[in-house]
């Protein structure tokens, strides 16, 4: 189990890519059963990290928290709009800045919590 928020984000990193609102996709052509070519999308306005945490809610993926290859964990928060190909910066995410945090929706709610700030495990959730 104490690999269990780890496994939790990139299950739902993967959800994303696969469900087509990840920052690129690989649209079906609609004059066949055949997927196309990949497409690349506008780029992630944050700092590259990993370990970030991601959710979908009304067909809006959001993508936040995470650590930097200089150890340097984040709260911020971005929304992509898949309709339009546009990131949005949100407001930042109120708990303690994480990494290998959890992430899920349910109906219009988007929730995070758990992780690691590179000193504890946190219990939260937002």
């Amino acid at each position: 189990m104490k690999n269990f928020p780890r496994l939790a984000g990139r299950l739902l990193a993967l959800l994303l890519v696969l469900s087509g609102l990840g920052l690129s996709s690989c649209k079906k052509d609609e004059t066949t059963t055949v997927y196309g070519n990949w497409v690349r999308g506008n780029s992630f306005p944050g700092t590259v990290r990993s370990n970030a945490v991601s959710f979908v809610v009304n067909g809006v993926a959001y993508v936040g928290t995470g650590i930097d290859a200089n150890s340097v964990k984040y709260n911020d928060f971005f929304s992509f709009n898949p309709t339009t190909g546009s990131w949005l910066r949100l407001t930042p995410f109120p708990g303690i800045a994480r990494y290998n945090a959890a992430a899920f929706s349910v109906g219009n709610f988007g929730y995070v919590g758990t992780g690691y700030d590179g000193t504890n495990y946190l219990r939260d959730f937002w």
